[in-house]
């Protein structure tokens, strides 16, 4: 049935560019320390997915100062997750922004009691939270007035599009997942990460971007990549 739906839909350029995300869709904050909170969680984030989502150093010593960015990166988050968890003004009366707050502050905590793996899938969860809350709605969340150093384009395609969308840059998100959702080998060895890849690509066509064509694309990449029939057999 579903795929009967889906030959409904009109073909789609597979080299066509995602629609920019026009700038009145997204709202601004208007609380200044709720801003300055999520400029210094989007510094942290996108300092720490890199470090724990790819191998770690060899070296002892290289290996030792890494484990201390990380370190600190895990208690200035902690700091800043409980700043957000107990702020008195939020950006608006979402009710689920209280209960997503919480779970940030939760998953944070869970930062210094783990390493190696279990640390790392520790992160992709703080990273999870903040994408969920940050696509809530079709206005997104405002980009960072941080100013934060590229994501360095040698970093898996899926990984660059966690960063960037965990830390607001939603634009280079989408490009960045499109190139992870066209990647039958990833769907084919990391299926798990090519699954979420794809539902992050719709999330933020669909919800942030409202950009409908763009999500038909997404689906049309989807159909025609034979390892991904379990996300629609």
């Amino acid at each position: 049935a579903h795929i009967a739906l889906l030959a409904l839909l009109p073909a789609a350029d597979a080299t066509a560019k995602p629609a920019p995300i026009k700038p009145e869709a997204l709202k601004p904050e208007v609380d200044a320390a709720w801003v300055a909170r999520m400029d210094a969680l989007a510094v942290s984030l996108a300092a720490i997915l890199p470090e724990v989502a790819m191998p770690a150093p060899t070296d002892a010593a290289a290996r030792s100062a890494r484990d201390e960015r990380l370190r600190q990166h895990g208690l200035a988050l902690a700091a800043l997750a409980h700043g957000v968890a107990n702020s008195k003004r939020l950006p608006d009366s979402d009710p689920t922004v209280p209960l997503l707050s919480a779970s940030l502050e939760k998953s944070v905590a869970e930062l210094q009691k783990r390493d190696g793996d279990r640390l790392r899938d520790a992160v992709f969860v703080v990273a999870a939270t903040c994408i969920g809350c940050h696509t809530r709605t079709d206005r997104g969340a405002p980009r960072p007035r941080a100013s934060l150093a590229p994501v360095d384009p040698k970093l898996p395609a899926w990984l660059r599009g966690d960063v960037l969308s965990a830390t607001r840059r939603f634009q280079e998100a989408r490009a960045a997942y499109r190139v992870a959702v066209a990647d039958e080998h990833l769907a084919e060895a990391e299926p798990t990460l090519w699954e979420r890849a794809v539902k992050r690509a719709l999330v933020l066509d669909v919800r942030v971007a409202r950009d409908p064509q763009a999500a038909i694309e997404v689906v049309e990449r989807v159909l025609a990549t034979p390892a991904g029939q379990p996300l629609w057999a």
